[in-house]
């Protein structure tokens, strides 16, 4: 949650904060270093404390010596508390030796409610009290004393973890994933660390290699478990990694991809631009590098702090109040989309997505060339040049429903308005990919006629330079909101092969990196040749495999060469 509002702090800055106050959830020093840039004159206070002793026991006033150390102290116990760091044998430890951690005074519970052997188990006699009656509360938490005699948290003694304040037993949720017919054996770990989204992850074997989809082993989970106790991932397998003596081995377990899940509804792409905003924003969020429009955003991993995020991200994006409720009521792309439509907040979205926003004084701006792919292949993108990388993508008109496209030139205009409202100062970065290269062709000559300075045009398998129409442009009307996806996609097809046919090539001179494919290369050479005629000040890199794979299947390589581009424009 710490996270979260210093996120949101960014952009909405809290001045008459003076007081902070966390707890629930170990306080990583990176958040500590975040909070003090951003609120230098603010006092955050570190608290530490379970519920079987009224939540806080421990605090700990921070300031910002603490960024050089590895962790955040708890601190010293509250009023009418005491502390113990035990043995086994319930004996003091020394200072620096770790030692369970246990509670004492007037804020203890009286037990866990139909339970009395647990109660028996956690809450013991205090050998250290005269008082009759005295307990003390094992809390399985390891600690150590530091030698200014503040307590320093250093993980459990158990299997018991804790996310978002919840403290969970990992066997607990496989013995109910053991109780599904489809599931043979599983393994239940947690994934990521205090400082990322911390998640629980479950590997599961079916019996035959039977196929599981992943809204039925939510819902199953469901019956018994609470939602916190559901992990956000599932990980089929053939078989569990063993270790040589028969055992899980944990650590050979595969980390979680970043492919959409196995789902029972089929995937189904964007087909209008808010929508295409909406799979970008949940595909940074969720780190799922596919998600189609009627995917359900808690059957991805979705949770109450991610939805959060979520909303927060799309207030960025469209310049509105939305509400948390917005995303439990209409859980997908498509319920969502319609839903801001319905609330009139469609003429405000921009026609640049933040793909990935980072530290680089360049922004890369990128205009893919289709319809139903392009979200994809920025994702890839972006993501392999590294998260320093800002990577921000356009959206051509005619994926919303108020703009239909009409010119390369109208469409290049539009976009330097957008980008000069939000980066005034320059220079920029324009690459586009097949028609998308022809935009941002278009858009470095418009700004190089205004005297201003693009650092760099790159341009990936560009169309023809030849102006050639196409024959077999069907689509002559207008786009309608009736039309279903299919038709819609086609009459935007057409319409763009059009507007990119006709459209009038002139000479840039003006820097610029040409990445060819292989395949590209062999089929038409003779188009490559042309594109340098008309960049004089151009150089050619060529990237493996054919025009889509290029940025799919060798994203990496692609990236590789691009920041390799990128560092010498950024040295001149």
């Amino acid at each position: 949650m710490l996270q979260i509002f210093l996120d949101m702090s960014e952009t909405h800055p809290y001045t008459s904060l003076r007081q902070v106050i966390c707890s629930g959830q170990e306080l990583p020093v990176g958040t500590l270093s975040r909070f003090y840039a951003i609120f230098p004159h603010c006092e955050l206070y570190n608290l530490y404390g379970p519920t079987e002793a009224s939540i806080d026991v421990t605090w700990f006033h921070c300031s910002p010596a603490e960024t050089r150390l590895n962790t955040v102290p708890i601190g010293r116990p509250i009023a009418n508390t005491q502390i113990y760091v035990l043995d086994r044998q319930l004996q003091p430890v020394p200072i620096g030796i770790p030692g369970e951690l246990h509670i004492g005074g007037t804020g203890l519970a009286q037990g866990y409610l139909n339970r009395p052997e647990l109660t028996a188990e956690k809450f013991i006699q205090d050998p250290f009290s005269d008082v009759p009656g005295a307990r003390l509360y094992k809390t399985g938490d390891l600690v150590r004393y530091r030698p200014d005699g503040t307590i320093e948290f250093s993980g459990r003694i158990d299997h018991q973890v804790k996310i978002r304040g919840f403290r969970i037993e990992l066997g607990e949720i496989e013995a109910a994933l053991g109780q599904h017919p489809g599931v043979k054996e599983s393994v239940v770990t947690v994934n990521g660390d205090v400082f990322n989204d911390v998640r629980l992850v479950a590997y599961v074997v079916s019996p035959l290699g039977e196929t599981l989809f992943v809204e039925d082993l939510r819902r199953h989970l469901a019956m018994t478990l609470p939602d916190y106790m559901i992990p956000a991932s599932f990980v089929m397998l053939d078989a569990l990694p063993l270790t040589a003596n028969g055992k899980v081995d944990r650590r050979a377990l595969p980390a979680p991809d970043t492919v959409r899940p196995k789902l029972e509804k089929s995937y189904e792409a964007p087909y209008n631009n808010l929508q295409y905003m909406l799979v970008n924003i949940w595909q940074e969020v969720l780190n799922i590098e596919q998600i189609g429009i009627d995917d359900n955003f808690f059957d991805l991993g979705g949770n109450s702090l991610l939805a959060i995020t979520m909303v927060e991200r799309l207030e960025k994006s469209f310049g509105n109040k939305v509400p948390l409720v917005t995303l439990f009521r209409y859980s997908t792309i498509r319920l969502l989309a319609q839903e801001l439509l319905d609330q009139n907040n469609w003429e405000r979205v921009s026609s640049l997505v933040k793909v990935q926003t980072g530290t680089s004084t360049y922004p890369i701006f990128f205009m893919h060339g289709d319809f139903h792919g392009g979200g994809m292949f920025c994702h890839k993108i972006a993501r392999a040049l590294g998260p320093e990388q800002t990577f921000i993508a356009m959206q051509p008109h005619g994926l919303s429903r108020h703009k239909q496209p009409s010119t390369i030139e109208s469409m290049a205009k539009d976009f330097l308005e957008e980008i000069q409202l939000l980066y005034p100062d320059g220079p920029y970065i324009f690459a586009g990919h097949c028609n998308g290269a022809l935009v941002a062709f278009e858009m470095a000559l418009q700004l190089k006629k205004a005297g201003q300075e693009t650092a760099m045009l790159v341009m990936m398998d560009p169309p023809s330079p030849w102006q050639t129409l196409f024959e077999e442009v069907s689509f002559q009307g207008e786009i309608y909101d009736g039309m279903d996806a299919i038709q819609r996609h086609n009459a935007l097809l057409n319409i763009y092969l059009k507007i990119c046919a006709s459209y009038s090539r002139s000479h840039y001179y003006g820097k610029t990196q040409h990445f060819v494919s292989q395949g590209s290369l062999m089929e038409a050479p003779r188009n490559i040749v042309g594109w340098l005629k008309f960049t004089p000040q151009s150089e050619m890199r060529v990237i493996p495999g054919g025009h889509v794979s290029m940025l799919t299947d060798y994203a990496d390589i692609l990236a590789k060469e691009l920041v390799i581009c990128l560092e010498k424009a950024c040295q001149k």
